[in-house]
């Protein structure tokens, strides 16, 4: 399978993440996404939560700017994309260590879409010929969770990943 026909099957399922997570949720006859109730989660997931979010919001603007938005908006439209490898080396480094320590006590959605994150970074560091596509997809998957949690990532916009 060539880049370009790989780059349109990725793009196309991180559209289906980004609209369905950020849906998802959605209350009736409100603008936003319904936020978890303190009540239901107890204040150590919510604590949690917010350092896995943090911890993102600092390690993962690096791979969203060189190697996400690239890949969704190339020259050819979702077909194309312009990575420099030894950036993109760098930055998924940096996120095999997203939420160190805190991520076992997150609310199931973070610590499940942060695990496999990780696990994707981390396979991508060990494999020069990997599938792109865990890694992008768990990685927009906990930016999604991360903004419907009220953590949104600085660097993080939905709707600049489906515009094309």
């Amino acid at each position: 399978m060539g880049t370009e026909a790989t780059a349109t099957i990725i793009s196309g399922v991180l559209a289906f993440v980004v609209l369905t997570g950020c849906s998802a949720r959605m209350v009736p006859g409100s603008a936003g996404p319904a936020l978890p109730a303190a009540s239901a989660q107890s204040t150590v997931a919510v604590d949690a939560d917010r350092k896995v979010c943090v911890d993102l919001d600092a390690r993962g603007g690096t791979l969203y700017d060189t190697f996400v938005v690239p890949m969704m908006s190339g020259a050819s439209g979702q077909k194309s994309m312009d990575v420099d490898l030894q950036q993109m080396v760098n930055a998924v480094s940096a996120v095999t260590r997203v939420g160190e320590g805190v991520l076992d006590a997150a609310s199931p959605g973070i610590a499940d879409e942060g695990g496999r994150l990780v696990a994707a970074a981390e396979a991508f560091r060990a494999h020069d010929r990997v599938d792109t596509t865990a890694l992008l997809t768990a990685f927009v998957g906990l930016s999604v969770e991360c903004t419907e949690s009220g953590h949104k990532p600085s660097w993080f916009n939905p709707g600049k990943l489906t515009d094309s």
